[in-house]
C-alpha cells in the first residue's frame, strides 16, 4: 500500500511538472490571441526558462517570442531593442533546431531591414536549405539579390519561388522588373568599360581631374565587377593622390578595400596617403597588411620605414630600410636614409 501511494505522489508530481510549462505555453497563446503582447511574453519566457520543455518545444517557442517582440510597439529605440531581442530568440529557436526554415527566414527579414545584406543572404539560405519548399525564403532571397545587384541569381530565385507560388502577380511584376535591370545593365556594362578607358587614358595624360570625373562616372552605373569597381575607385584615390588630396585618396583607397579585403595595392596606397597626413601609425597598419597580403610590393617596405622613422621606432625602420635597400640595391635614397638610421646613437632607440 505504501508503495502504490509512492508511485502515485510520483506520478502527480510528473503530471505537475509536465503541466506547469503547458499551462504557461496556452496561457500565452491565449494572452496573444486577446491582443495582450506583454502577458503573452511573460508566459512564454516562463515555459522557455523553466528547463522542462522538450527540444522541440523550445524551439517553438522561441520562434513565438521572436515574433511577439516584432509585434511590441514603443519608441525608436525601443523598438530597436525588441528587434535585438527578436534575433536572439530566432537564434534560440535554430540552436534548438537547425532544421527550423521560418525561423532562418524571420532573422533573414530582421538582417535585411537593417541593411545586413551578407547575413540576410545567409539566413535564407539556410531556410532553403531546411525546407526548399518555403516559398518566402525563395522570394526573400531574391530581394537581397537584387539589392546587392546579383540580378541572375535573383531571377532564379523568382522562378523557384513561382513555382511554389504560380498565382503571385507581384511576384511575377518583380521578375519582368528584374529582367528589365539586367538588359539595362548590360547597356550600362558597356558605358561603365568605356568612361574606365577613357580615366585611363586621362590618368596617362595627367589630366587627374579630368579621370576622376570618368572613373566616378563608371562607379555611377553599377555594372562593374567587384573587381572592376574596387581597381576603379583604387585609380580615382592615386589620381586626388596626384592632386594632393590625401584624405580624398585615403577614402577612395579605403571604399576600394571594402569592395575588396585582400587589395594589397590599396592597403599601400592609402598607407602611403597616410604618411602625407601625418597619421604613421595607420600607414603602418597599412602597410604591413599589404606586404603581408603581397610580399612583392617592395614599396610597402619603403614606405613603412619611413613611417616607422616618423614614430621614432629606429629599429624597425632600419629592418625595413635594409629589406628594401637589398630588393632594390639602385636607390640612392633609400640609402641615404638607411645611413642616417644607422648613424643613431644607442640612447636613440630607448
Amino acid at each position: 500500500m505504501a508503495m502504490a501511494c509512492t508511485v502515485f505522489i510520483l506520478l502527480l508530481t510528473l503530471a505537475s511538472a509536465w503541466a506547469g510549462p503547458q499551462q504557461d505555453m496556452q496561457s500565452a497563446l491565449s494572452a496573444y490571441r486577446a491582443g495582450k503582447i506583454s502577458q503573452a511574453i511573460t508566459y512564454y519566457e516562463k515555459a522557455l526558462y523553466s528547463g522542462k520543455l522538450s527540444a522541440g518545444d523550445k524551439a517553438m517557442v522561441s520562434y513565438n517570442l521572436g515574433n511577439l517582440y516584432l509585434r511590441r510597439q514603443g519608441s525608436f529605440n525601443q523598438r530597436s531593442a525588441y528587434q535585438k531581442k527578436a534575433i536572439s530568440y530566432y537564434s534560440m529557436a535554430v540552436v534548438y533546431d537547425p532544421g527550423y526554415a521560418k525561423a532562418y527566414n524571420n532573422r533573414g527579414n530582421l538582417y535585411r531591414q537593417n541593411a545586413s545584406l551578407n547575413k540576410a543572404l545567409a539566413d535564407y539560405t539556410r531556410a532553403i536549405k531546411a525546407d526548399p519548399k518555403f516559398a518566402p525564403a525563395w522570394r526573400n532571397r531574391a530581394i537581397v539579390y537584387e539589392k546587392k545587384y546579383r540580378y541572375p541569381e535573383a531571377v532564379k530565385d523568382l522562378t523557384q519561388y513561382l513555382r511554389l507560388k504560380p498565382g503571385d502577380q507581384s511576384a511575377r511584376a518583380k521578375l519582368a522588373g528584374v529582367n528589365q535591370k539586367i538588359r539595362q545593365k548590360e547597356k550600362n556594362q558597356v558605358l561603365a568599360m568605356q568612361s574606365v578607358k577613357n580615366g585611363m587614358a586621362a590618368m596617362q595624360a595627367k589630366r587627374y581631374e579630368q579621370a576622376i570625373g570618368l572613373f566616378g562616372k563608371a562607379i555611377s552605373y553599377k555594372a562593374l565587377s567587384d573587381y572592376g569597381s574596387s581597381r576603379t575607385l583604387a585609380n580615382r584615390g592615386t589620381c586626388w593622390y596626384k592632386l594632393g588630396h590625401y584624405a580624398k585618396a585615403s577614402q577612395s583607397y579605403g571604399s576600394a578595400i571594402s569592395i575588396d579585403p585582400k587589395f594589397a595595392g590599396a592597403y599601400r596606397d592609402r598607407g602611403t596617403a597616410y604618411i602625407k597626413m601625418s597619421r604613421y601609425s595607420l600607414a603602418v597598419t597599412d602597410l604591413s597588411k599589404a606586404v603581408k597580403l603581397d610580399p612583392r610590393l617592395i614599396d610597402a617596405y619603403y614606405n613603412r620605414a619611413l613611417a616607422y622613422w616618423s614614430l621614432k621606432r629606429w629599429p624597425q625602420a632600419q629592418k625595413d630600410m635594409e629589406h628594401y635597400s637589398g630588393l632594390a640595391p639602385g636607390d640612392k635614397r633609400a640609402k641615404a636614409i638607411l645611413a642616417k638610421i644607422r648613424s643613431r646613437k644607442p640612447a636613440d632607440y630607448q
